[in-house]
């Protein structure tokens, strides 16, 4: 096999293992990155432009969320990346068919997701809209379809 070709293959692989893992989740500043490309082309977000793979549902908890939420809201004890001691992200946890998770540490940035997004599950036909932050400045995203349930914050 020609050296090239070989050294191409080879960084293809590489890079498409280093972008996604299991169920072909991206990872998570795959995600982020997915979520500031999007958020400059449309209003509104479609879940699966920054959500890609092969899940059924997909849960999203905000700074702060304790472990015994995400628990009784994903319905089993997850990786939850100590988001209740975290600001500086936000929690996806991806369920898939055959009942795993998996979970993904998502940087906040901007657009940031609007708190009315947290603690709650959504369906692969979710869209979020994009809107001004009550903050000032950037945008948020708030949940216009697709949403499931809700979560308590309170244990």
């Amino acid at each position: 096999m020609n050296v090239g070709i070989s050294l191409g293959l080879s960084f293809v692989v590489l890079f498409t293992g280093a972008c996604t893992s299991g169920h072909g989740v991206p990872r998570a500043g795959v995600i982020r990155d997915s979520l500031n490309a999007v958020a400059g082309a449309t209003t509104d977000v479609a879940i699966t432009q920054f959500a890609l793979g092969d899940w059924t549902e997909l849960f999203i908890f905000g700074p702060y969320s304790s472990s015994e939420v995400v628990a009784r809201c994903v319905g089993s004890r997850v990786d939850d990346a100590d988001i209740a001691s975290r600001e500086d992200i936000d929690l996806f946890i991806f369920r898939f068919a055959d009942g795993a998770t998996a979970a993904r540490a998502v940087p906040r940035g901007t657009p940031s997701f609007e708190t009315r997004a947290w603690n709650a599950a959504y369906s692969r036909a979710a869209t979020f809209r994009l809107a001004p932050s009550p903050l000032g400045s950037g945008t948020t995203l708030v949940p216009a379809a697709g949403l499931t349930r809700r979560c308590s914050r309170a244990i």
